[in-house]
């Protein structure tokens, strides 16, 4: 049997300029509570932060029961951060990529997942 642990880390840190170009772009998603399509004359969006950052942790078992055949477990969890203020801040969507169309509050979000697998290898 063995066991491992793992871990990931992922982070996009825009700087200031970036930030700016797309918290106040009028064709980018970026909208106020009420709606409204922000400009380049009035500044970006309050609390708009375009950064975020998503990190994992999971435990991985394999059992080997028999010859050439493996179980496997894995569990893990992951947290994805965004740092835009929800109270402040909307997404619109136009509806694409499996989203409906409308205008979505943005949110950290936590997931934990498992995965069992059962392998037989016929090749030695």
């Amino acid at each position: 049997m063995q066991t491992r642990f793992w871990a990931s880390f992922t982070a996009a840190d825009y700087n200031d300029q970036a930030t700016a170009i797309f918290c106040s772009s009028p064709v980018g998603p970026v909208r106020t509570v009420a709606g409204a399509t922000p400009n380049f004359a009035t500044g970006p969006v309050i609390g708009c932060n375009p950064d975020w950052d998503i990190w994992a942790v999971g435990i991985r078992t394999i059992w080997n029961p028999a010859p050439q055949f493996d179980i496997g477990l894995e569990v893990f969890y992951t947290q994805l951060e965004t740092k835009h203020d929800p109270g402040t801040t909307r997404l619109t969507f136009a509806g694409s990529g499996g989203r409906a169309a409308g205008n979505y509050i943005p949110s950290s979000e936590n997931v934990w997942g498992s995965i069992l697998r059962m392998q037989r290898n016929f090749w030695p």
